[in-house]
Parts: structure tokens; C-alpha cells; sequence
């Protein structure tokens, strides 16, 4: 694929039609052979040559096109129709159509599916404490998938195969990694939180990879847009997919299940994990041309422009939501600070927010009204500012749960999710603020385009650190109480124990229990009444005598030195 703006023709397919004469094929002819005399031909005919010009886009010869048609415009200064092409032509000289190159795409595609498949069996499962937990497949089909993906571009594409083999190994080796040093985490809610990060984070790698690929000037803003653009088509033609496929998958089980018979797990399998890898590269190849330069794919019609009149019709319904909510905010501030589950919908609404901008802002290519390019800029810099302002609140609300709580490694990624987005919002803000009415979009485009590097290192980072932070020695619990060894294996440090007969508490490390002294000693080391665990006096008892906290402490007297 050829990335220079405006510069080297694309490649053509080696069944493209040629020029032969009487055949009423365009070719690759000069504005002044057959293409410039047929076009001078129909000089009043808007029908015919609108024909021509959809048998050459098919062709992949526009610019011939547009320059036969200026050549003609310029003999014949009076005619409307060449003058009326002129304009239109400004506005498509950079486009080519797309080709799916079946070829490649079909073979990728089933090999996608088949190495899910195989990964799906039961022999390749992530095992917590013994016990199956995800399959491999389902934390591997991110980069994996982008492996055929890659293939495909690279086989469609310029065959950049060191480029490839990079690429890939980076990939497979970032998996490997995580699936690796997964067990180093502790406690178990820990490894639990990391290998849910795995299945989230990786096809983010995978997908920046992609971009790494794709984009031969990863320092052109315009093209990072770009490929933002072509995701956002390719994540819909996915989803749509996807879709179609759930319900004939749905319709088959209806049916077999009519008469009785249960589907093999084989079979399973394969329709959903199978199916899975091959959506993933076909979406891609319908939605991607690794032929063509990014910015001359046309992406003004079809499923792109529903994209594009969607996310601009949904922007004032986005600012109505927002406006509507703050009164509610208001009155149920502390909610965020309390609940993580209100944090995860804070935390998916930037990105949709983000999703959205990239889909309304108007692309290099695309000339609004002034009076509508005002309010549509208006209304991205509304909604920019509500989703700024609802990240910052919900940074405060994670950040305050750390300071509360601790780090845990879903808090570590998602302060960083919500810095890096913030960071993008802020960005995109100040520029409109000191930009005209001439620069905004190109400048929204530029913030904008910082985020398909950034959200991969974020990403890469997401599977990197938690092993090595997050990682805790083993603690002696053959000397605890057979019923209390959960508690080190499940639970986050501080680990408070407590029986219901007794009034003191203690600290359980390093396999022993501490004595905490009193109420102050309790909170001024930041522990929660919420975090106390009540156990069999028993198994307290049976548990080994540590120093107490603060170490000159006398040992426990009977009396109720703590809060029960």
C-alpha cells in the first residue's frame, strides 16, 4: 500500500479492464487517447459519461478521469456538463473504490477460525485454583486474529514480510507473557482482575499493531484519523456480522433442540469460536484495501456515511442526556465514590464519547456549509466538554477509592484509561479554543489522531506491569487453620480477623496474627471496619502470636480494646 498523499498510483489487480477499442471499456489510457475522446464524445449525453465514469472507478483509473475531463473542460470553456464534472470531481479525485481481494481473504479467514477453534477445546483453559476459568481462545483470538489480518494485508497488500514476522511475534510473545506470569499475581481476586485485563487489553494491542502496519507515516495525523475512520467501518461491518451469524447460529441449536438432538461440543465450537476468527478477518477485508492509500478510499458513501449521519444525529440527543443529568449528579454525588460499578459505565462512556467524536467530525475530504459547520462544531465541542467534565469526576471517584482501599490492578489501568482519554479531551478543547473557523476540524482530526498509539501503549502497559506489581510472596499458610487458608488466597492485605466471642482484632502476616491495640492504633494505620473477617474462635486461637501493633503493646487482656 502506497501512503504518500497524492503521490504514486496504487497498484492494479491483474484483471483490471483494459482499453481496447470497440470494446466500451475504460483503460489506463492518456487524458488525450481514447478516454479523452470518449469523453469529449458525450459532451451532451450526462447519462452516458456518468457511465463511463462508473466503469472507470471500477477500473481504478479516476485520476484519468479527472484529468481527461479538466483537458476537455479547458478545449470547451463553455460547457456546462464538463464544468458541472469539474466540480463534482474536486471533491472525488482522491477516492478509488475499494476491492475485497477474495483471494487472500478466504484462506486467512479459515485459518483464523481454525486456530480459535483448536484453542477453544478443553485441554486449553486459564485455570484458577485448579478450576476452569477462560479459554485460552477467548484471550488469544485478539492478537491472533490481527496475525491473519496482517497476513492478509500483507499478501493483498506490498508483502512487507519482515514487517509481518515483527509484528506478529510481538503479538504472540505479549500473550504468551501474560498467560505466563498470570499465576504471579496474589491473592486470587488479583489474577482474577488480571486475566479479565488480558481478555480486554490485548486485542487493543493487537489492534495498534494493525495500525503500525497499515501506517507508513505513523507521524501524519490525517492518516492516524484515517485509520480511526476505517476502524470505526470495519468495527460495524463486524458487529453486523456477528449478529447475522448469532442468529443462524440461534436458528440451528432451535432446530436441532426441536427434534431432540444435541449439537456435538465439536460443533459448538466451531460455529462460535470458528465463526469468531473469521468474522474478524472478512470485516476487515470488506472494509479495507491494502492496495489503496487510506485517504483515497472512499469513504462518503455507503455504510460510512450512515456512520458519519448517525454519530451527527446522535451528538444533540448527547448533549441533552448530559445537561439532564448533572441535577441528578448532584443529588447523588458520593454514588461513584461507593460503587464500582457506576466507575465501569463512567469508564464506557468515554469511550463512546470518543467513538462518537471520531465518527462526527468531518473528514479532509468533506466541505459543510458554513452555517452547518458552525453548529456542528458546536455541538462536538459540547459534548467533548460534558465527557471531559464526567472524567474528571470519575478519575476523582477511582482515585479516592485507591487512597481508601489501596491499588488493585483494575484501579491501576483504569486511572490510566481515564487520564489518557481526559488528556485526548483536554487536547482536542484548547485547540478549539485558539484555532478559527477555517482550522477546527483539521485541528479536532489532530487530537483526535492521538489516540491510536497512546490506547495501544496504554494497553501494552495494562498486560506488562501488573505481574511484577501486583505480585505478593507466598505466605505461610500450612501453619494457618485448614478452614482459614482461603482467606490469604482470596483476599487483598490487609487481612483483619475477628471471632464473635472476643473483642480484639487481628492483623493476619506472614502467616501470624497482630494484636491491634486500640481504636486509634486501628484507623491511624487506615484500616476499615468493612474489612474485618469473622471467624471460628477456634481457628483464631490455632493461629501463631505475632508482635503486636504498635510492637511495645502489651499483649490482649480480655478487655474490649477495638470497635466489635
Amino acid at each position: 500500500m502506497d501512503n504518500q498523499r497524492g503521490g504514486l498510483p496504487r497498484q492494479v489487480p491483474e484483471d483490471a479492464p483494459s482499453a481496447r477499442p470497440g470494446s466500451g471499456e475504460p483503460g489506463r489510457a492518456e487524458p488525450g487517447g481514447e478516454l479523452g475522446a470518449r469523453i469529449r464524445a458525450l459532451a451532451t449525453d450526462a447519462e452516458q459519461l456518468e457511465e463511463l465514469f462508473a466503469q472507470v472507478r471500477r477500473a481504478g483509473d479516476v485520476p484519468a478521469f479527472v484529468a481527461a475531463v479538466n483537458e476537455a473542460a479547458a478545449e470547451e470553456p463553455d460547457n456546462l456538463l464538463f464544468a458541472a464534472w469539474q466540480a463534482r470531481l474536486r471533491r472525488v479525485r482522491h477516492l478509488a473504490a475499494r476491492a475485497v481481494h477474495w483471494q487472500w481473504a478466504v484462506p486467512a479467514a479459515i485459518a483464523s477460525g481454525l486456530v480459535l477453534y483448536l484453542l477453544s477445546a478443553d485441554r486449553w483453559w486459564v485455570l484458577l485454583d485448579g478450576q476452569r476459568e477462560v479459554p485460552i481462545a477467548l484471550l488469544a483470538a485478539g492478537p491472533l486474529s490481527a496475525c491473519f489480518v496482517l497476513l492478509y494485508a500483507c499478501l493483498a497488500g506490498d508483502r512487507a514480510w519482515r514487517r509481518l514476522a515483527l509484528l506478529c511475534a510481538g503479538l504472540l510473545g505479549i500473550a504468551a507473557y501474560g498467560l505466563w506470569l498470570q499465576p504471579r499475581l496474589a491473592p486470587r481476586v488479583f489474577e482474577r482482575q488480571y486475566v479479565q485485563l488480558l481478555a480486554l487489553h490485548l486485542p487493543i494491542a493487537a489492534w495498534s499493531a494493525i495500525g503500525l502496519y497499515v501506517l507508513r507515516r505513523p507521524g501524519d495525523a490525517e492518516y492516524r484519523f484515517a485509520f480511526l475512520s476505517r476502524t470505526l467501518e470495519v468495527a460495524a461491518i463486524g458487529s453486523l456480522m456477528a449478529g447475522t451469524g448469532g442468529a443462524f447460529v440461534a436458528v440451528t441449536y432451535g432446530l436441532f433442540q426441536a427434534i431432540q438432538f444435541e449439537l456435538p461440543d465439536a460443533v459448538t465450537r466451531l460455529l462460535l469460536a470458528g465463526g469468531a476468527g473469521v468474522v474478524a478477518v472478512v470485516a476487515v477485508a470488506l472494509g479495507y484495501d491494502p492496495r489503496l492509500d487510506l485517504l483515497r478510499q472512499d469513504g462518503e458513501e455507503g455504510l460510512q456515511r450512515i456512520i458519519v449521519l448517525t454519530s451527527r444525529l446522535l451528538l444533540p440527543l448527547t448533549i441533552l442526556v448530559g445537561v439532564a443529568y448533572i441535577p441528578f449528579l448532584a443529588k447523588h454525588f458520593r454514588v461513584p465514590f461507593e460503587y464500582r460499578e457506576v466507575l465501569v459505565i463512567y469508564d464506557a462512556m468515554l469511550f463512546a464519547v470518543a467513538m462518537l467524536l471520531v465518527a462526527a467530525v468531518p473528514s479532509s475530504r468533506e466541505t459543510l456549509h458554513s452555517r452547518r459547520a458552525v453548529w456542528l462544531r458546536r455541538g462536538l465541542a459540547a459534548t467533548a466538554s460534558l465527557a471531559l467534565a464526567v472524567g474528571l469526576y470519575a478519575l476523582a471517584a477511582v482515585v479516592y477509592r485507591t487512597a481508601v482501599d489501596g491499588w488493585t490492578p483494575n484501579r491501576l489501568v483504569t486511572i490510566g484509561w481515564n487520564i489518557l482519554l481526559i488528556a485526548i479531551l483536554a487536547h482536542l478543547l484548547a485547540n478549539q479554543l485558539r484555532v478559527g473557523a477555517d482550522r477546527w476540524a483539521g485541528e479536532m482530526r489532530r487530537s483526535l489522531a492521538l489516540a491510536p498509539f497512546a490506547l495501544g501503549g496504554w494497553a501494552l502497559l495494562a498486560v506488562l506491569l501488573p505481574p511484577w506489581l501486583f505480585a505478593r510472596p507466598p505466605q505461610n499458610v500450612d501453619a494457618l487453620p485448614e478452614g482459614m487458608r482461603w482467606l490469604v488466597e482470596e483476599l487483598p492485605p490487609p487481612i483483619l480477623l475477628k471471632c464473635q466471642d472476643r473483642p480484639e482484632i487481628y492483623l493476619l502476616e506472614a502467616g501470624q496474627k497482630r494484636w491491634i491495640r486500640d481504636i486509634p492504633t486501628f484507623e491511624g494505620q487506615r484500616f476499615r471496619w468493612d474489612d474485618v473477617q469473622y471467624v471460628p474462635c477456634d481457628d483464631l486461637a490455632a493461629i501463631e502470636e505475632g508482635p503486636p501493633i504498635p510492637p511495645d503493646s502489651r499483649q490482649p487482656t480480655g478487655q474490649p480494646a477495638v470497635r466489635p
